[in-house]
């Protein structure tokens, strides 16, 4: 009956081919998307009818199922249809038959496939004969599994997605001989690479000769949930930087100093890294002091840090600077306040939209700005200082717009006069020092140490400049932002001073010239303090560096004169030590008496390191610590905008051992940011939080 059926409904895809060298039967027209959708469906029927003929027709020749792996790769080739009546099998590459019935068996076929042309060199299509006959690439189902779940990885898709209709129906299209896997196979697919990566990365950090430096931070998802981030930062021994993040852990509450520290000391002890650590870069929270506090206790009980641990602890900058411009716009006047409210009544509807739109293009004024601002209105976030200095900048270009705007709307009330649009240009000024900075400080893939001091000192010298200002909520402003700046910055980091004394544009000579500009009573005792702290610290790694040596020579098998003499030849032991110090001295003292390097010409500061890492060893291993040390927690908020979008309101179900083996494995295979992904950094534009609108009209009227 089934085989009638078949015959009846005249579609030649669902008759199997019953002679050698048939062409392959076509694929049903598709002339819709929806018949897309459904042709998975449709060539399972068929598919079936197809088995249900093949069994009726050569049932009486059938014998026991072949279960040899040879026929992975071979396509039998029933004995019926063949002149001699023996079976035979054919390869899927090359199509060369071998006779398989009786004596002859697999032999012939497994000798095949070790030189066939075809398979071995399948690269990069590795093609087959699928069920209905075709020439299709051959389908490995281990790797399918393992990049379903490299694009949930990646993509941040849920576990289900491998489930949906329309995906499968591709995959079908794609290859009639996928087999599709749930949501279960993928997420244990997905922990299978988080497992894998992570032993890789612990090998990796097994093999860290020098220091580990530490970021943390603590974030809230979507529903509520406390995680610890926890990243680590490090040289490795070809001076090329690492940023890894190592947990991304649910943390329930309370969230004390004392829950915290033994969360992160377990993680270091997990990771076998608790004795390499050299600092732990934190934002200004008090329980983060706290925390750091316990955490230097318990490191220098089990190994000292070195200077004891008073260059364990930075905080980050980024931080810093948000508190110093926050505290600068607690006294803004109502100028910005009439700005912001006028953006928010444009931005409203549409056609407030459309009619500034219009008012751009018959403009006059000069838009050639707008060029790379990208012409766009700005509407921020008061809490946000990046994105309230954006909306004034985008603003200024578009002041004559705003009159224009005002004569056209008679609702609208909040244009400026002249003198509150210079007023917005001066707050523009005093915040466009610290906006680049910010950005210059939130860089990921390169070190940004020896940038702390430089900009550190910029930023106090344009405070200083505006205190003098004549505009008096200009002083004011920076009079509030200097109180909040020497509450932080007073003495500077004295660590991250260090970090540009071992930049060969700067040396000691720049720190000398800041504090002498800075205040010249006080700029020799500053620099006194810089340089003496400077040479206990690098003594330390003198005295280091000779323990490393002693402990070479002690494994090589060598007869000498204190073998007989004994201990007491270990009185000359300091002499030696005392000797060896002044040689090792000698390194910091030639790398500052050398020349310096023209400040303005571009240098990478790890490869010059790399070039005298023989010729000043001990020195280089001191800058190869320090010049690790990330200076703000730059890598957690990229870890937290990942975090964003795995654990969205979509996914509540979403276990947080899962979600952290999600983000992590991202940044272990792709690092955080991806090119042309904007996903995987928590400083992209988007995250400024701001509305922005674009004006088309202004590009029209600019490229006039």
């Amino acid at each position: 009956m089934k085989r009638k059926q078949s015959q009846g409904n005249g579609n030649p895809s669902q008759i199997p081919a019953t002679k050698q060298g048939t062409p392959p039967p076509s694929q049903p027209e598709i002339e819709t998307v929806m018949d897309l959708i459904h042709v998975g469906e449709d060539n399972e029927n068929n598919r079936a009818i197809s088995s249900d003929l093949e069994k009726n027709e050569v049932a009486p020749f059938s014998k026991k199922k072949k279960k040899s792996k040879v026929w992975d790769d071979f396509q039998l080739i029933e004995a019926h249809l063949n002149d001699d009546g023996l079976e035979r099998g054919k390869c899927k590459y090359c199509g060369t038959t071998y006779i398989c019935e009786g004596k002859y068996g697999t032999s012939n076929m497994k000798r095949h496939l070790s030189k066939c042309f075809a398979r071995v060199n399948r690269n990069p299509v590795q093609m087959m004969l699928s069920n209905s006959g075709k020439l299709v690439r051959k389908i490995d189902q281990e790797t399918f599994k393992e990049l379903c779940a490299l694009v949930v990885i990646e993509h941040s898709y849920p576990f289900s997605w491998v489930e949906h209709k329309a995906v499968r129906s591709l995959m079908k299209y794609l290859n009639e001989d996928v087999k599709p896997i749930c949501r279960n196979t993928v997420k244990n697919c997905c922990l299978k690479i988080h497992q894998r990566e992570r032993d890789r990365i612990k090998q990796l950090l097994k093999k860290v000769s020098r220091r580990i430096c530490l970021t943390c931070d603590m974030w809230t998802s979507a529903f509520t949930q406390g995680y610890l981030c926890l990243t680590a930062h490090f040289l490795g021994d070809e001076w090329n930087l690492h940023s890894l993040i190592l947990n991304f852990l649910h943390v329930p509450p309370p969230h004390t100093a004392r829950i915290l520290f033994k969360q992160v000391y377990e993680l270091l002890k997990e990771w076998s890294i608790e004795s390499k650590i050299f600092s732990i870069t934190l934002d200004n929270a008090r329980c983060n002091d706290n925390m750091q506090e316990a955490l230097r206790n318990q490191l220098n009980l089990e190994r000292p840090l070195l200077s004891s641990g008073d260059y364990f602890h930075i905080r980050c900058s980024a931080h810093i600077l948000n508190l110093i411009v926050q505290e600068g716009l607690k006294v803004i006047d109502d100028s910005v306040r009439k700005l912001r409210d006028g953006i928010k009544y444009i931005t409203a509807t549409e056609g407030r939209m459309l009619n500034f739109e219009e008012c751009a293009k018959r403009a006059s004024c000069d838009l050639s700005k707008g060029l790379w601002l990208d012409c766009r209105l700005w509407l921020d976030c008061p809490t946000r200082w990046n994105s309230t200095h954006k909306m004034l900048e985008r603003a200024v270009i578009y002041k004559d717009v705003f009159a224009s705007f005002e004569l056209d709307d008679e609702n609208f009330k909040w244009t400026l006069d002249e003198e509150e649009w210079k007023r917005v240009g001066r707050i523009c000024e005093l915040l466009q020092p610290f906006s680049e900075i910010s950005t210059l400080f939130s860089g990921s893939k390169y070190p940004t140490s020896n940038l702390y001091f430089k900009h550190v000192w910029k930023i106090e010298l344009c405070l200083l400049e505006n205190i003098k200002c004549g505009d008096i909520y200009i002083r004011d402003m920076a009079t509030s932002m200097k109180a909040k700046f020497e509450k932080y910055w007073d003495s500077y980091s004295l660590i991250l001073a260090f970090a540009i004394i071992l930049d060969p544009r700067y040396k000691l000579s720049f720190v000398t010239y800041c504090y002498k500009i800075l205040n010249e009573e006080t700029y020799t005792a500053k620099v006194n303090h810089v340089t003496d702290k400077l040479y206990q610290l690098y003594n330390e790694y003198v005295m280091e560096g000779s323990k490393l040596e002693s402990t070479n020579n002690a494994t090589m098998p060598t007869t000498t004169v204190t073998e007989v003499v004994g201990n007491k030849d270990r009185l000359m032991e300091g002499f030696e030590n005392f000797d060896m110090e002044k040689v090792h001295t000698s390194q910091l003292r030639q790398y500052l008496e050398e020349g310096r390097q023209p400040h303005r010409q571009p240098l990478d500061i790890l490869e010059f390191w790399k070039q005298n890492e023989r010729r000043l060893p001990d020195l280089a291993r001191m800058a190869r610590d320090i010049l690790s040390i990330p200076i703000t927690t730059v890598a957690s908020e990229s870890a937290f905008s990942m975090g964003g979008h795995v654990l969205t309101k979509l996914r509540g179900s979403l276990l947080p051992e899962n979600a952290e083996a999600l983000i992590t494995t991202r940044t272990w295979l792709n690092g955080f940011q991806k090119e042309g992904d904007n996903t995987a950094t928590g400083h992209a534009e988007d995250e400024v939080l701001g509305y922005e609108y674009q004006v088309s009209g202004c590009s029209a009227v600019a490229n006039n």
